[in-house]
């Protein structure tokens, strides 16, 4: 092999790591990105979607309720004030949308866990008798919150230390 070829392999071996490094470092790059966009989605749903009918629904419950678990006086109220209703199953509803997200990996369990966990098990549990009562009647009724909140509950008990664990932001 002259010296030519052996330039020219050494020069192509070169060429073909720094190419793997680029794939590699460009791989990188597209996945931390994922990952802040995940992070922000979940943030901007929780402003613009949850917080306020979490807001109307916790002065609705409060005023009406008090603060503790809703009870069967409570439940029958409920039913009985369309607008109430409306209220509580709307913020269900989101609710359990946004765990569907979370669940499946669309939105960041992380970001929710430090932005509004103690209040979404907080709330789980004020909520807990209207989602037993829905779930007499459709049996996957806020199951998927109902899924996130121990999983969120389980984290808590854990106490995992917060010193600011974002990856790739």
């Amino acid at each position: 092999m002259s010296l030519y070829e052996t330039l020219s392999l050494i020069l192509a071996i070169v060429s073909i790591a720094a190419l793997l490094w680029q794939v590699r470092v460009a791989l990188q790059s597209i996945h931390a990105d994922h990952e802040r966009r995940k992070k922000q989605a979940t943030i901007e749903f929780l402003m613009a979607q949850v917080r306020p009918l979490w807001t109307e629904g916790r002065h609705l419950l409060d005023k009406k309720w008090g603060t503790g678990v809703l009870n069967e006086d409570s439940l029958k109220q409920i039913e009985d004030d369309p607008e109430a209703r409306v209220i509580v199953t709307s913020l269900l509803g989101h609710l359990e949308y946004l765990s569907v997200g979370i669940n499946t990996g669309i939105y960041d369990k992380d970001i929710l866990f430090r932005a509004s966990g103690t209040s979404m098990i907080r709330l789980f549990h004020r909520l807990r008798p209207y989602i037993k009562l829905s779930q007499k009647n459709q049996v996957t009724a806020y199951i998927e919150f109902e899924n996130l909140i121990h999983d969120l509950e389980e984290r808590k008990r854990k106490k995992p230390p917060v010193d600011g664990n974002i990856i790739h932001s």
